[in-house]
Parts: structure tokens; sequence; C-alpha cells
């Protein structure tokens, strides 16, 4: 690496001191990375499931905690995998983008040049994913006891997430137009001022919706 940046003309030595080395590793760039992403959840900015999303992979990356991101290579991310045990491709490729979004903050950070090659992941699920017909829904929601059963109603009559549905203020409510905003939603527990998709939607409501 020194010979490279030396043959480019980009050698500085002052990079290469043990000070700097030990800020570069994975480890310690990533209590930063986490650092930034918490102080993004307190202004709506960052989903705090998606933050207890990256705190989980980053258990299957203990083996670079120790590693300068400038010296990731190609040959020990395909060995990752094997380390996971049984995983699958979709949750390998979760992982892999959640590294890959670390590693191009250090880049914007001016930690490292470029992205080391991510081995290729097949993200489909191993099973197909069959969703339910309306009659299919109706019928487990009956199933379902009367106390809890009228906000799966609602989410099934509004194809609200679930988070969006627990999240619904009599506020949002324009009854007498027969429709709602959907502006908030719950996420890790936390209630967040927006919706997954980041921007507030009127949606209409059904007449079912609006008995619940």
């Amino acid at each position: 690496k020194i010979n490279d940046e030396i043959t480019a003309g980009t050698f500085n030595p002052e990079k290469w001191k043990r000070e700097a080395i030990a800020e570069r590793k994975l480890g310690t760039l990533w209590d930063a990375w986490i650092a930034e992403k918490i102080e993004a959840i307190k202004t709506g900015k960052f989903s705090p499931s998606t933050l207890k999303s990256y705190n989980t992979y980053r258990r299957k990356l203990e083996s670079l905690e120790s590693t300068d991101v400038r010296k990731i290579t190609k040959e020990e991310l395909n060995d990752l995998p094997k380390k996971w045990g049984k995983t699958s491709g979709k949750y390998q490729w979760n992982i892999f983008n959640c590294l890959r979004a670390f590693l191009n903050w250090a880049i914007q950070k001016g930690h490292m040049k470029t992205l080391p090659e991510f081995p290729e992941c097949d993200k489909e699920p191993a099973k197909k994913q069959k969703a339910l017909d309306y009659d299919g829904q109706q019928f487990h929601i009956n199933e379902i006891p009367d106390k809890h059963r009228d906000i799966f109603i609602f989410a099934s009559e509004t194809a609200l997430r679930i988070g969006e549905a627990c999240a619904v203020m009599i506020e949002d409510l324009d009854l007498p137009n027969e429709r709602m905003i959907v502006q908030k939603t719950y996420s890790a527990s936390q209630l967040m001022d927006r919706p997954k998709g980041k921007k507030k939607l009127w949606i209409p409501l059904s007449d079912r919706a609006i008995e619940v």
C-alpha cells in the first residue's frame, strides 16, 4: 500500500503512524458511524429499526473489527459467509449492503479511497412468499380475539404497514371526506414523525375502515 502511494505520488507518512492506523480500524470507525446514526434518529432522519439491524450485522463482522478499513480485501469478504453458518442469501446481502454503506461513509470521511470488491449474493428469499387474497385475509382476521381485531381490520382496509397503523391519531382522520393522512410510524417501538416512505400521504378510507 505504501509503495502504491509512493508510486502514485500520494504518500503521506502521517496516515501511517500507529495512532492514525488505530483510528482507521473498522471497530473504531463503526462506533463513530453509529454515533452519527443515533444523532440522525433524534432529528427523524434515520430509522431506529435500521439501527437495530446494523448493530446485529456488526456481530457478523467481528473478524474485521481490528482491520484497517483500507486493507479489507475481496478475499476476506468472500470468506465471511463461511463464518456465518447457515444464512440465507437475502440475509448475507443485507449484511454486505450495511458494510458497503459503512465503507462509503469511511470514504466520505477520508479514511479510505475506494471500496473493495464485494461478493455476489442472491437476495431472493429462500422460499417464495405468497400474499393472501382479500377473502383469506378476512378469514384469518376473524380468528383474532375481538379486543385485538380492529387494528388488523383497519390495516387490511387501508394497506398501512403495521407501524403506521399503530401510529394513527384522531387528528389524522378526515371522516367527512372519507380519508386520512399517513404521517407517522413506529420504528423499533419509537414513534417517528414521518412514515416509512418519508412523505406524508392522504389515502381514502373504505366504509369498513370508517366503521372501525
